[in-house]
């Protein structure tokens, strides 16, 4: 099989971190001839940086940057100043359609030769009318949801759901559980029979942890005693504020543990509840260690170092996190959602769950775990032994029969 893999986003959570996991296993798998890589030029260097080798696959560059959701803040900024760039240089800044039509263009020429296309989010693209099968990564639905704000600004909405409804119309979908597969059948009506289920392994590289390092790691951002830890980025549904709440609980209950966050930039902090990693990172809450984005061997060291990671999102595909923190040997509490559920069936892991609605439950949970170690260890080396037998090339064999068509 000639297969073309394309991400114009290759974004910077977990679709980007699964895609640098996937493309590898794909390219080492006996079912793929060829392996051909359509990504933009200003996101290489965070593919190469967790992992890629590029050079073992036919890369192709999309002109220009890389597409984001949202066009607001940085982001917003940062094409105004392309656009002033441009005029300076003399020349009219290209507008956003033609923009999008010269990279659908360079897309239909990369997979013109392919078998099969596996598009991770296709995000504002239009369907192609190229030979190759097509299959859309779609990894979660919350544009749908309203957790007291909007995971996209309202006015992209209509944008963000056409382009991907479209899409869905003339491609089969993949993702990563039950909950999402039936998101993506009853919202956008793509029939169960188009719908593949893949349960994917961890975005971890426990190999490149250093076990006998997590204590000059943790001291190097200021941890010296036990912490939990949280990672995730500043969108509601991400449920921070709970873990504040039922953190404040533990603490004043006598647990001697302090709280990492991880992901959220500085820059962004007041968007958590009630100000919790503003305060933090202005450094009155000591207790609190707000990191923003470290690099990507430290947050692994760290997840290996902590006592639980903690996962309280009100909806997801799956939790990112707790699957590192499985692979690192880390016990898991995790909000009791659906997707989480599915994922805990699909992989034989465990995890200690909690309502994210109520933080007295949290901390009833995260308090008792914190009082057993015995049991903490038992989960970690449980979950541990599950996810390591079901490795990235598992993953493989599972998708390639589905993308050559003889799989369900």
């Amino acid at each position: 099989m000639r297969l073309a893999v394309v991400d114009q986003l290759v974004a910077g959570g977990g679709a980007g971190r699964l895609l640098a996991r996937l493309v590898p296993a794909l390219r080492d798998h006996p079912g793929v001839e060829t392996l051909t890589l359509v990504v933009p030029a200003d996101r290489t260097a965070f593919l190469s940086e967790h992992g890629v080798d590029l050079g073992s696959v036919d890369l192709r560059i999309l002109d220009g940057p890389s597409v984001r959701r949202n066009p607001g803040g940085i982001r917003g900024l940062r094409r105004l100043l392309d656009g002033a760039e441009a005029v300076l240089a003399g020349r009219l800044p290209d507008p956003a359609d033609r923009r999008r039509q010269r990279r659908h263009a360079q897309i239909a020429r990369a997979i013109a030769d392919a078998d099969v296309a596996l598009f991770n989010w296709p995000f504002d693209l239009d369907p192609f009318t190229a030979p190759a099968r097509r299959f859309a990564v779609i990894h979660d639905l919350n544009y749908l949801h309203w957790f007291g704000a909007w995971a996209i600004e309202p006015e992209q909405l209509p944008r963000w759901e056409g382009s991907l409804r479209a899409f869905a119309a003339t491609a089969s979908a993949v993702c990563g559980t039950r909950f999402i597969a039936d998101e993506i059948h009853d919202h956008l009506g793509v029939p169960p029979e188009r719908i593949h289920v893949v349960t994917w392994s961890t975005f971890a590289r426990p190999d490149r942890v250093d076990r006998a390092r997590i204590p000059a790691v943790a001291a190097s951002y200021g941890l010296d005693r036990p912490y939990l830890m949280w990672a995730g980025n500043p969108l509601a549904h991400k449920n921070l504020g709970q873990v504040a709440a039922a953190f404040a609980r533990l603490r004043a209950a006598g647990h001697d543990v302090d709280l990492v966050v991880t992901g959220i930039p500085s820059f962004l902090s007041g968007v958590a509840r009630n100000g919790f990693v503003a305060r933090a990172t202005a450094g009155e809450r000591p207790d609190v260690h707000a990191l923003g984005f470290i690099p990507g061997p430290d947050v692994d060291t760290l997840i290996a170092g902590a006592e639980i990671l903690v996962a309280p999102s009100l909806y997801e595909a799956g939790s990112g996190p707790a699957l590192d923190a499985w692979a690192l040997g880390t016990p898991v509490a995790m909000s009791d959602i659906p997707p989480f559920r599915d994922q805990l069936a699909a992989l034989g892991t465990t995890a200690a769950m909690f309502d994210p609605c109520d933080a007295t439950h949290l901390t009833a949970v995260l308090g008792d775990l914190l009082a057993d170690p015995e049991r903490r260890a038992r989960m970690a080396a449980a979950s541990q032994a599950a996810v390591d037998a079901h490795s990235w090339s598992d993953v493989a064999d599972r998708l390639v029969p589905v993308l050559e068509g003889t799989g369900t």
